[in-house]
């Protein structure tokens, strides 16, 4: 099972057990409302795009800030 987000960072931690979360946020709310680019990317992750990205926060308990995926480019 996969888990998406689109609201905070730290709804990550309502979910430990999950093993594949893909994270798209927005750091307002009308940004979330107006920009469809966070989801795109998050669709396109699910379809086979290569994942990338880092937490712009500490999840306590879970992943330190900077925590996350990094590839190199192509």
């Amino acid at each position: 099972m996969a888990t998406f987000s689109s609201g905070l960072p730290y709804d990550y931690a309502e979910y430990p057990d999950v093993k594949a979360y893909v994270a798209a946020y927005a750091t307002t709310a009308r940004a979330q409302r107006m920009n469809l680019t966070m989801h795109q990317a998050a669709a396109e992750v699910v379809f086979g795009a290569q994942p990338g990205g880092t937490l712009p926060v500490t999840i306590a308990g879970h992943h330190p800030y900077g925590h996350g995926l990094r590839h190199p480019a192509r």
